[in-house]
């Protein structure tokens, strides 16, 4: 059974960087690089190879990279149970009330198997997930991604999209994965192209069109982010 990563309602960014040959192509300016100890105990946010952490989080990564600030989102798997309650309920509005691609629920029995990721604010003065997306390992080392969406208030250029898929598979990458596949939206497969991930097949899921992609491990080199156990409930 295959999942989906749905985007739909993110209009494209208009400056981001697109493929070489575009003639509406834009450079992209590199990104402020600080060394991690210069943000030791500073409580800003940070990206390392995309995955935007806290400060507080290098006593637990033991990172050793260089970091790049991100000040906007943070990405992570959804631990507490408000930040899970989030997390469906925000499924809930985007395929079952906006979508309308299931009924009454959108949860099903992969759910058992899969692990929550939100994107929040972490500075904001109440917990609000902005964005969620899942991922889940159906057959050693072979991942899925699916249930990708961005709250309709944020959905401003693809950043929230971007850093959910970036920390979808860098994290399976890190729990050892293969492979690391999608079914992605038609309207979203040239989103997905350019953040390397190639198209496999064309397919109808639900009515709807849709490419089977598969992401380049080597774009998404693993984080430091611990597997935990699967104790995640609604």
């Amino acid at each position: 059974m295959s999942c989906r990563f749905f985007i739909r309602g993110e209009p494209p960014n208009k400056n981001a960087a697109k493929p070489s040959g575009d003639p509406t192509s834009a450079s992209r300016k590199p990104p402020l690089v600080l060394q991690n100890k210069a943000l030791r105990g500073l409580g800003i946010l940070v990206r390392v190879g995309g995955l935007c952490i806290t400060s507080s989080d290098f006593s637990r990564c033991q990172v050793s990279s260089q970091v790049s600030i991100m000040p906007n989102y943070l990405f992570k798997l959804a631990y507490t149970q408000p930040e899970i309650t989030e997390y469906y309920t925000l499924r809930r509005k985007i395929f079952v009330e906006e979508q309308a691609l299931f009924q009454n629920d959108d949860i099903d029995v992969l759910d058992a198997i899969a692990h929550p990721i939100i994107a929040v604010e972490p500075d904001a003065p109440s917990l609000a997930v902005l964005g969620i997306v899942r991922i889940y390992e159906p057959e050693p080392r072979l991942w899925y991604g699916g249930r990708l969406g961005t709250h309709p208030d944020y959905r401003r250029g693809w950043q929230i999209g971007k850093g959910l898929i970036n920390k979808a598979v860098t994290t399976a990458n890190a729990w050892g994965c293969d492979r690391f596949l999608a079914t992605v939206q038609i309207q979203n497969v040239r989103f997905f192209q350019r953040l390397h991930w190639d198209s496999l097949e064309e397919i109808e899921i639900r009515g709807i069109t849709h490419h089977l992609m598969q992401a380049d491990l080597d774009y998404y080199p693993a984080n430091h982010e611990v597997r935990p156990a699967l104790q995640y409930s609604r």
